[in-house]
């Protein structure tokens, strides 16, 4: 009777024998696992590589249209038939400053106030109102009263424009200003200026004036030193 085969070589197990392995076939998925994820790393880090680099040249072509260099500039042409723009002369006025000639360039509709504090420094005639009213800014124009700041300068041409400045004969003050000083008239001082050449305008017209003709004077002080200020008119009328 036959006997039992002995033990051999394992008898290979079936496929689907749940006991059997495939050591190498598991090991070959895993490969390719990591294969296919090294590849869609790689893959991801592309694009990102190359995102960045399509967003670091829009940056730099923006930066570039934003600054452009110097060194290149776009050249400005003119449209055929264009002429260049003329340049616009300003005029230019003389006229006599206490006595001195004086010319300067300014708008023909410039103030006279303008002018003088502005452009010729003398800063006597005050700047109070604008429109002729307050009157700080009084001063002569060929030896009659006007306000500067309703003046214009092209009016002014070829005249003598006398300020505050102008009235002293050098270290001797005009007989309205020492009459000024005597009676202490000045408070704030910002009006006196105009207050002095307003007396001095009345003084030329009439050498007494009456209390009637220094009432007319339309000078402001808003200190209100108008008693002072009739009595220095007084002072200097009758000191000749």
């Amino acid at each position: 009777m036959p006997g039992r085969p002995g033990p051999g070589p394992a008898a290979s197990r079936s496929p689907s024998d749940p006991t059997s392995e495939n050591p190498t076939s598991e090991n070959a998925i895993s490969e390719n696992a990591i294969s296919e994820n090294a590849i869609s790393e790689n893959a991801i880090s592309e694009n990102a590589i190359s995102e960045n680099a399509i967003s670091e040249n829009a940056i730099s072509e923006n930066a570039i249209s934003e600054n452009p260099t110097s060194e290149n500039p776009t050249p400005r042409t003119r449209s055929p038939g264009t002429r260049p723009p003329k340049r616009v002369l300003m005029p230019s006025y003389s006229f006599l400053l206490n006595g001195k000639p004086v010319t300067v360039e300014a708008p023909s509709d410039m103030p006279l106030l303008w002018v003088l504090r502005d452009l010729l420094n003398v800063t006597g005639p005050k700047y109070g109102c604008g429109v002729g009213v307050c009157r700080a800014c009084t001063s002569h124009l060929d030896g009659e009263e006007i306000q500067p700041c309703v003046v214009r300068v092209a009016d002014c041409a070829d005249r003598q424009v006398t300020t505050i400045e102008g009235l002293a004969d050098g270290d001797r003050l005009h007989p309205v200003q020492q009459a000024w000083l005597d009676c202490d008239v000045a408070q704030c001082g910002f009006c006196q200026p105009g207050q002095i050449m307003a007396a001095v305008a009345l003084l030329k017209k009439t050498s007494h004036p009456t209390d009637a003709d220094i009432d007319g004077i339309e000078n402001v002080c808003r200190c209100g030193t108008y008693s002072r200020i009739r009595e220095a008119i007084k002072k200097a009328a009758a000191q000749g």
